[in-house]
Formats: C-alpha cells, sequence, structure tokens
C-alpha cells in the first residue's frame, strides 16, 4: 500500500479534489432535489444489489472493476442525485479493509469517484423528463456514455498522476475497445432493471434474474479477455525462447518443434497455429542468444521451462 504522503504532489490534490467533488455531489444534489420518503425501499433495494455486485470485482491488469454499474444506473434513474450518491459511497464495499489490505485515501476516492461519476449525469438526464416511451432509452444511453466516461477518465488521471504513466497508455492498457464496449453494454442493463421494478412486485422478483444473467456474461466475457491476454503473453515469450539458440543442431530442432507443438495445444490453439508453431520452431538457426540482464546464455528448453511458472499468475 502507498501512503498518501508518499504520492506526488499532484495526485495528492486530484486525489483531495475528487473526494471533495463527491461529497459536494450528493449535498448539491439533496438540496436541488431530494429523495422523498416512498423511495427509500427501493432505494434499499438496489443498494443491496450494488453491495452483492461490489463483492464480485473483475481484476484487471493494474487493480481491479467493480460491476456495480447497472445498479448504480438504476438508481440514477429512479432517484436522481442525492440518492444514487449515497449507494456510491455506501453500497460498494468490495471486502478490502482500508487501512490493511487498501489505503484509506483509496477508499475514499473510490467512493467519491463513482458518486462523481454518476451523481451530475443522473440529475442532467433526469431534465429530459419521462413523459413519452422513447425517453427512457434516451435518457439511458447519454447516462452511460457521461457516467462510463467520467469514471474512466478520472480513474485513469488518478493513476497516471499516481504511477507518472501517460494517461492513453493506462486506459490502453487497462480498458481497451472491447472491455469497454462490455461494460457500456452491461451499464445499459440499468435501464431495462429500472423499467422492470416500474411494473411493481412482479419486476422486483425478475430484476435479480436480469442482473445475474448480464453479471454471468460480463464475467465470462472478462475471462475470455483475460485468456487471450495470457495467450498472447505466452506466445510472445514462447517466440523469444525460439530465438534462444545455442550449440545443439538438428536433434534439437526437432525437440523445441515438439515443446512449441504441445504449448499450443495446452493454450487450445486451432490445427493450423499449432502447425505454424512447430514449424517456425523446426526452422529456426542455431545460434547463442547472451542474456544482458543475468550475464548467462539461455537455452530454448531453459526459456520454455519458465513458461509454466508465468502461466500460472
Amino acid at each position: 500500500m502507498t501512503p498518501f504522503r508518499s504520492l506526488p504532489r499532484a495526485a495528492q490534490l486530484f486525489i483531495i479534489g475528487v473526494i471533495v467533488a463527491g461529497v459536494g455531489a450528493v449535498v448539491f444534489g439533496w438540496i436541488v432535489d431530494p429523495v422523498p420518503s416512498f423511495k427509500f425501499p427501493t432505494l434499499v433495494y438496489l443498494a443491496i444489489g450494488t453491495q452483492i455486485a461490489a463483492l464480485r470485482p473483475i481484476p484487471w491488469r493494474k487493480g481491479r472493476q467493480w460491476v456495480v454499474d447497472p445498479l448504480l444506473m438504476a438508481a440514477g434513474l429512479f432517484a436522481p442525485g442525492a440518492g444514487v450518491g449515497m449507494i456510491a459511497w455506501l453500497a460498494v464495499f468490495d471486502g478490502r479493509v482500508p487501512g490493511r489490505s487498501i489505503p484509506w485515501w483509496a477508499f475514499l476516492f473510490n467512493r467519491a469517484m463513482l458518486a462523481t461519476a454518476y451523481v451530475v449525469p443522473s440529475m442532467a438526464v433526469a431534465t429530459i423528463g419521462t413523459g413519452a416511451d422513447w425517453t427512457l432509452p434516451i435518457r439511458t444511453v447519454l447516462f452511460v456514455v457521461a457516467a462510463l466516461g467520467l469514471n474512466y477518465l478520472v480513474t485513469a488521471l488518478s493513476v497516471s498522476y499516481v504511477t507518472r504513466a501517460s494517461i492513453l497508455t493506462i486506459l490502453f492498457e487497462n480498458v481497451g475497445l472491447t472491455a469497454l464496449v462490455g461494460t457500456a453494454a452491461l451499464s445499459f442493463a440499468g435501464g431495462i432493471i429500472y423499467l422492470l421494478l416500474q411494473t411493481g412486485p412482479v419486476g422486483y422478483i425478475m430484476a435479480p434474474g436480469l442482473f445475474g444473467f448480464v453479471l454471468a456474461v460480463r464475467g465470462n466475457v472478462a475471462d475470455a479477455q483475460r485468456q487471450t491476454l495470457l495467450k498472447d503473453q505466452t506466445l510472445e515469450l514462447a517466440a523469444q525462447a525460439l530465438d534462444a539458440r545455442d550449440r545443439y543442431t538438428e536433434s534439437h530442432s526437432i525437440r523445441v518443434a515438439e515443446l512449441a507443438g504441445h504449448l499450443g495445444e495446452r493454450l487450445e490453439l486451432g490445427d493450423r497455429e499449432v502447425e505454424l508453431i512447430q514449424t517456425a520452431a523446426s526452422l529456426h538457426v542455431h545460434w547463442r542468444r547472451w542474456d544482458r540482464s543475468s550475464g548467462t546464455t539461455m537455452s530454448v528448453g531453459m526459456a520454455l521451462a519458465i513458461q509454466p511458472a508465468s502461466k500460472a499468475m
């Protein structure tokens, strides 16, 4: 855990600003559009669902993503402003105890970031009105675009200030187009949940089933994304291993081709991909590669032996 005092000055100021903005957004929501008492039961219902979703985060390459967007969308459509802001502050505990597994500044920042990203957009789309049937899809789409845009932008800026890395690099490495589209589709389901809750008791029964379905789909997409990333990393290491030539000749080439084929099979690649890997391995030219980092010569067998440990991470 990084102590707050160890962060760069720019990161400290940005984090403090987001926390103040998150608190101010909820206060502003209460002043402009206070939540009527008859909406409290539904807000508690949505808060319970949000808390359950927060306990099932999706890990990123750096950090993790909460799968609370559909519930926050539904809450923002149902009780814009203060209603969704309270849920963002109080119902997103992901199991990490502040001061032990997560710093206090990150604990507060995560909640303030969600409140900032959802309170103001929810109040803005509420001005469209609910008179016609077509207004709900329009409000939901605008809400999704605004909330996710603010969410990812604020998060990426904070990581950029803390790590001194490029914001574009952070977005591409941690999010990407596929993850962004999947999250947007998942968030749009919040409008469907809101629509179900307008139908009465039956909607309250059906809404958890809908959310469970979209959560399972998003989890499968995330698993596929991680598997694709793992395959790319493994194939890159395999390519580096094939470039590490040593004094062995033809028999060594055959052995390398066999290892490459087994590697492709373990990655569940297609027959054509396995054949290409084996061909590339068998046609390599033997030479020795000096490992600049350790001052030793790394053979193909040594490099491939390292791979299973990397795959398990």
